[in-house]
């Protein structure tokens, strides 16, 4: 089945407090004059004139063959594993069933980080980029997410929640049990609040980005997303470093892995898109 792409529109909207900052406490890269919050489509970000001029000029360098042979294969191997994981949950117990629920989460953490991320890496940003191979294309920050849940095995539609604003992607994967809002915080607060959390992956909105946040327990949190911070692409750093999570005013993080999303991706449910920002009323 074809995938269509909603109509880019820019719609300005307030949410909260997050319009209401002192101009002098407002994000370094100000993307031209237009300001926007979370309620705004993560897609619809315009590109400013030094971001234009490196996407033109950047050109790509890899065998795009063998790495989309190779992710394949790696994207093979998660769905023979997730059927594997479902035979073991239907023959289980109800005790049992949460020891396959749990193994099945560290599994996916494992293979995320190790094994699908690092594909990505380098593929270029563009705001309404949506390409479904790793390097070969350009891929937006929210089809980013999209494609990779898409990709290790959730039954959902990849363009239909990346076109949502951010917060609305975070609240379709996971309860509000599992959601922080902060605004005018210090990314501090949100790196104490994952260490609380605990070990995971998260997702997280930001005032017109998101992407992902992997915390291993140890280490800092990384922040694995596409960039429209140079070096335009899709990265892995700290969560403190030069990035749109650091200089974001209102920040929404959203752990996902939970029950009842390990339960629909083992059983290969679909995952409905009960918030969504274009659904007619």
């Amino acid at each position: 089945m074809k995938e269509y792409l909603a109509p880019f529109l820019v719609i300005p909207l307030v949410i909260g407090s997050v319009n209401n900052i002192d101009p002098d406490l407002k994000p370094k890269r100000k993307v031209d004059s237009i300001e926007r919050t979370m309620i705004n489509p993560v897609i619809s970000l315009p590109i400013n004139k030094r971001n234009k001029l490196n996407l033109e000029k950047r050109t790509l360098t890899i065998n795009n063959k063998q790495s989309e042979h190779s992710y394949k294969k790696v994207l093979e191997d998660i769905t023979q594993k997730r059927e594997k994981f479902n035979i073991d949950y239907e023959e289980s117990t109800p005790k049992e069933r949460k020891e396959v629920i749990r193994k099945s989460r560290d599994y996916l953490i494992n293979t995320l980080t190790k094994k699908v991320f690092p594909y990505w890496y380098g593929t270029p940003w563009s705001f309404n980029g949506h390409t479904e191979q790793p390097k070969n294309g350009s891929i937006a920050c929210g089809f980013f997410v999209g494609t990779i849940l898409r990709d290790i095995g959730f039954n959902i539609d990849r363009i239909r929640l990346g076109i949502q604003p951010s917060e609305y992607i975070i609240k379709n994967l996971t309860d509000e049990n599992n959601i922080e809002r902060f605004s005018n915080k210090s990314v501090e607060n949100v790196v104490n609040k994952i260490k609380v959390r605990g070990k995971g992956i998260y997702i997280v909105g930001l005032d017109f980005h998101t992407g992902f946040i992997f915390y291993d327990g140890k280490t800092k949190p990384k922040f694995v997303h596409s960039s429209y911070y140079e070096p335009f692409s899709v990265v892995s750093e700290n969560i403190d470093s030069d990035n749109p999570l650091r200089d974001s005013r209102y920040r929404v993080i959203g752990k996902i892995f939970n029950e009842t999303m390990l339960k629909k991706w083992i059983k290969g449910e679909k995952f409905q898109i009960y918030h969504d920002y274009f659904k007619k009323k």
